[in-house]
């Protein structure tokens, strides 16, 4: 029995300003009005995907929000599936017009809703304006340290990164770049902190580092995480401001259910999000 082929996967971003104004492009090709998605290039997530494409289609570079349910549809023998957020607007840069896009549109939201060419488009778009423009919160695994049974230091909380782990803090720029973390928050172990500093020291931010978030301090008072994290919660609901909190394994579980994320276990270097509301 013959297998399907793979689905060909894309991704793209429903883009609103504060204006209520919804980003939409025109391809020449297909005469069509659509929201900007492309496919994925190899080795990429989806998530960088989106933003490079809506940079490349039209100019906007922006911060993904809310993730929207994923769009399939046939595509001469394969399917397309394509994922979908919710973006705010960071710059708004000049698109040339080429043989892919020839022009580039803000549309009032009911204009768009009305103009867009495919029923899916419409679809996605009122999911983004269901799910709301509030921040991401990101929910972050340290990366991978130097083995305890190797550390040779009485203190654990001062175990570093190994290569591997070095190089997973690198890999989180553009990924946290993506939905543009402004708030950078961390355990005060030397492994959190390592993690996030990189991403840290690119936007020219600090780490606010909290010692309730080690796994020492968890220990010691096991209800601090607790509120700890929703205090957290609702500066960011109130700032409005994507934030990322780096912790521990042990301390995960209670992290996580604090900020309203399934799960319980992530992959060192890993994160998982949560879109705040307004």
């Amino acid at each position: 029995m013959a297998h399907s082929p793979e689905p060909i996967r894309a991704a793209g971003a429903v883009v609103i300003d504060d204006r209520n104004r919804v980003l939409v492009v025109h391809r020449p090709a297909y005469d069509d009005l659509t929201l900007p998605k492309g496919k994925l290039e190899p080795g990429e997530r989806a998530e960088l995907t989106a933003v490079r494409e809506v940079r490349e289609e039209t100019g906007v570079r922006v911060a993904l929000q809310a993730r929207l349910p994923a769009t399939r549809y046939r595509l001469g023998k394969r399917v397309k599936q394509v994922e979908w957020w919710r973006a705010a607007v960071l710059e708004i840069g000049k698109h040339r017009p080429d043989r892919e896009v020839d022009e580039v549109l803000w549309l009032p939201l009911e204009t768009a809703r009305r103009k867009l060419t495919r029923d899916d488009d419409r679809t996605t778009l009122d999911a983004a304006v269901e799910a709301g423009s509030g921040p991401a919160l990101i929910v972050l695994r340290h990366g991978k340290a130097i083995p305890r049974k190797q550390w040779k230091k009485k203190r654990d909380d001062l175990r570093p990164l190994n290569r591997r782990g070095k190089a997973q803090a690198k890999s989180l720029i553009p990924l946290l770049s993506a939905y543009g973390v402004q708030d950078v928050i961390s355990s005060s172990s030397i492994r959190c902190l390592g993690t996030v500093e990189p991403y840290a020291k690119h936007i020219g931010a600090g780490v606010r580092s909290l010692d309730q978030l080690s796994e020492e301090g968890a220990e010691a008072h096991p209800k601090a995480v607790v509120a700890t994290m929703e205090q957290l919660l609702a500066e960011a609901r109130q700032s409005g401001r994507p934030t990322v909190i780096c912790g521990h394994r042990p301390v995960l579980p209670a992290m996580l259910k604090a900020a309203g994320l399934p799960g319980s276990k992530l992959p060192k270097g890993s994160f998982s999000v949560r879109h705040l509301p307004a």
